[in-house]
């Protein structure tokens, strides 16, 4: 599962009301993929750095002290996180950055497989169309009446092809194609 991170603040000045000193400091949210997601802190000044990751009630979830630091990176893995808005709070010897990101897991969609099998002209031969939405090798089994695996075709060079498949050499139908494209698996049977 992979997930979109968008940053609502991004680095900045210290933004505590209770604070007058701004901070310095920069700080960064790098989305990584598969929910990892690496802050990055940096400051031309040592300073003590208190790292909190909020949620959106404002519970903590994460506590990072640093002392006398001019930077640091924390690997976070969001993924077991719900959707929802965190808060990021860096307080630093100069003052307090603030920076909220909308985390939501994103459902990979499988890529489909579009098929089409037509009778080529003679009872026994078939012409099997496949279109593929990914690049993965495309397998093809034909099954007897019995549901035995009679024959087997991998289409490793293309998302899309076409072929000719004779079936006179086997017993009589019905008779069933699957095909596969590794995400996406369809069914088509031949009476």
């Amino acid at each position: 599962m992979s997930m979109a991170i968008s940053l609502v603040a991004f680095a900045g000045k210290g933004n505590d009301p209770g604070k007058n000193t701004d901070s310095n400091a920069k700080f960064a949210v790098v989305d990584q993929g598969k929910s990892m997601v690496k802050f990055c802190y940096t400051n031309d000044l040592q300073s003590k750095v208190k790292f909190t990751l909020l949620d959106e009630k404002g519970h903590t979830l994460l506590i990072r002290i640093v002392k006398n630091t001019e930077g640091f990176m924390q690997n976070f893995n969001f993924g077991a996180l719900p959707d929802g808005k965190y808060v990021l709070k860096i307080i630093d010897d100069q003052g307090t950055i603030i920076q909220e990101v909308n985390h939501k897991r994103i459902t990979p969609v499988k890529a489909d497989v579009l098929t089409t099998l037509l009778n080529d002209g003679s009872p026994d031969r078939y012409r099997l169309s496949v279109y593929s939405q990914n690049d993965n090798p495309i397998s093809i089994g034909i099954y007897n009446r019995l549901n035995k695996l009679v024959y087997e075709d991998k289409v490793s060079s293309t998302n899309a092809f076409g072929r000719v498949y004779d079936l006179s050499q086997v017993l009589t139908g019905p008779f069933s194609f699957r095909i596969s494209n590794g995400e996406t698996t369809k069914f088509i049977t031949i009476n």
